[in-house]
C-alpha cells in the first residue's frame, strides 16, 4: 500500500475512547496512505463493531484491544492486531490511585493479559487486589465485590468498569 493510490483502511477498536483518540493524529498524516476508523467496545460488542468494519467499511485489518482481540479474530476474516496496554500505564494509574486511597482494586476483562501487578504493588508499596472478569455484564458484580472488600479506588483499562464504579461511588 506504500506506493499504491489505494488507501489502506484500518479499523481501531479500543476499550476506552481516550485510547482511540491517541491514534487520531496518525490519520492526518498523508505519508501513511491510510484511512483509520475508530470505535469503542469490548468483547461481544467489539465483535459487532469488527464485523461492521470488515463488511460495511471494507477495512483491510483491525487493531483491537488485547482483551477482545482473540474473540474478534474468531469472528472476522481480516487480520487482527492486538493492542496491549503497557505496564508503565498501569504503574502511572496505580500511582495516581494511591493518592486517592491505599486499598486499590484492579479489574481486568481478560485474565490472559498480564500486567505484573505484584511487581507494581511492590514498587509502589500499595495494597492491590485483582478482580478478573470475562464479560461486560459482570462489571457491576466486580465493583460490588471490591466495595465489600473495602477497596477505596478502582484501576481498570475497561470503560464498562468506570461506569459501574461511578454509579456506586467508587473512585476510579
Amino acid at each position: 500500500y506504500g506506493g499504491s493510490t489505494m488507501k489502506l483502511r484500518l479499523g481501531v477498536i479500543t476499550h476506552y475512547k481516550e485510547m482511540g483518540e491517541r491514534f487520531e493524529h496518525l490519520s492526518a498524516k498523508d505519508k501513511l496512505n491510510c484511512e483509520l476508523h475508530f470505535a469503542t467496545g469490548v468483547m461481544e460488542y467489539a465483535v459487532t463493531l469488527a464485523k461492521n468494519m470488515e463488511n460495511e467499511l471494507k477495512c483491510h485489518a483491525l487493531i483491537v484491544s488485547a482483551a477482545s482481540a482473540k474473540t474478534v479474530e474468531r469472528n472476522v476474516s481480516i487480520p487482527v492486531i492486538p493492542l496491549h496496554i503497557r505496564n508503565d500505564n498501569i504503574v502511572a494509574a496505580m500511582h495516581e490511585a494511591k493518592k486517592i486511597g491505599s486499598r486499590i482494586a484492579f479489574a481486568d476483562i481478560n485474565k490472559q493479559v498480564q500486567y505484573n501487578i505484584e511487581k507494581v504493588t511492590g514498587i509502589l508499596g500499595c495494597d492491590v487486589k485483582v478482580y478478573p472478569f470475562h464479560f461486560i455484564d459482570e462489571a457491576g458484580q466486580v465493583v460490588e465485590r471490591a466495595l465489600e472488600d473495602g477497596r477505596d479506588v478502582l484501576v481498570t483499562p475497561a470503560s464498562c468498569m468506570h461506569r459501574q464504579a461511578s454509579k456506586r461511588s467508587l473512585d476510579t
